[in-house]
């Protein structure tokens, strides 16, 4: 499982690349350069923003597979282990964790794709002050028997402080 990751992590981010360059007009769905299969992930990662922001770490864990790994150092695996990582976040004051997706690319199979884009999160010092950081993420889908797409890793990184 590992090893399968890994590959894909690493042949789905050589795809994203190039992509980046390109950026196509993800607000307007009839655009060529965005196909039928990133618009489908764009509205999965849509989708899941949504969830989350109604519904809490309840919809964090559920968009992800049951094996899948959320990009934290060490990695975590599995939705129990997403759960207790997750858990003390989601449980704070002012807690808010949004993104939005800024491109997709999907492999010619349509059974793994990608998303990536910008993140923000909210929350509170234990004295009640602000604290906002933003970052850039990227999400691995892999598509499920029933036609769903569950998240198969997530992982982002915070921008640096401004100076």
């Amino acid at each position: 499982m590992k090893i399968t990751l890994a590959l894909c992590l690493i042949l789905l981010l050589s795809l994203a690349f190039p992509a980046v360059a390109q950026k196509p007009d993800l607000s307007n769905s009839s655009d060529p350069a965005v196909s039928a299969g990133e618009r489908e992930l764009l509205a999965a990662d849509a989708a899941f923003n949504d969830a989350v922001q109604k519904g809490g770490i309840d919809a964090w864990v559920g968009f992800f597979a049951e094996q899948g790994v959320q990009g934290t150092n060490p990695p975590t695996v599995g939705l129990d282990a997403i759960r207790k990582a997750m858990a003390d976040d989601f449980s704070q004051p002012g807690f808010r964790l949004t993104w939005q997706p800024q491109g997709a690319r999907s492999l010619d199979s349509g059974r793994l794709g990608m998303t990536w884009g910008r993140w923000q999160r909210y929350s509170q010092s234990a004295d009640g002050k602000s604290i906002d950081l933003t970052g850039q993420y990227i999400t691995i889908w892999k598509k499920q028997k029933d036609g769903t797409w569950k998240v198969i890793w997530d992982g982002g990184e915070a921008a640096p402080p401004k100076q």
